[in-house]
């Protein structure tokens, strides 16, 4: 029974500490694949820059991310080049040596915002003067 307890603690400690890789994960697969959307020529695509908090050490900075918002499609999303996890060995060590592994995340807008919301922080958004030529090569 004990032994029971133990393997289920510890998976639930697992899944707990991995949640940072999963939530995305998930989120990912709802989003539509970027081959597959064609941009309308009046889509818009800007860049997303997020205050400075001083909550834990990875938000001191601020952040900044890239949206791409194309109303024809209904198309909202942030590509987010700030995933990592957080609960790798020396974490912190290696945060501020820049040592950092980072992946590339999308989520939808408001999935975005709201999160840095929740946190305080300010989000300024200035658009991009891109042709649409230029904004589906960074789209795709």
């Amino acid at each position: 029974m004990i032994k029971s307890f133990l393997l289920k603690t510890e998976f639930q400690t697992f899944v707990w500490q991995k949640r940072f890789l999963i939530v995305p994960l998930i989120l990912l697969s709802y989003l539509p694949l970027p081959a597959q959307v064609q941009l309308n020529d009046h889509a818009k695509l800007s860049l997303l820059t997020a205050s400075p908090s001083h909550g834990p050490v990875y938000t001191l900075f601020g952040h900044t991310a890239i949206r791409v918002q194309d109303d024809s499609t209904g198309l909202d999303v942030v590509f987010n080049y700030g995933y990592f996890d957080m609960f790798q060995p020396h974490f912190i060590y290696h945060f501020l040596r820049g040592k950092t592994d980072y992946i590339v995340g999308a989520t939808s807008f408001e999935l975005f915002i709201n999160e840095y919301a929740l946190q305080g922080r300010q989000v300024t958004e200035q658009e991009l003067n891109f042709s649409p030529t230029e904004k589906q090569q960074l789209y795709d």
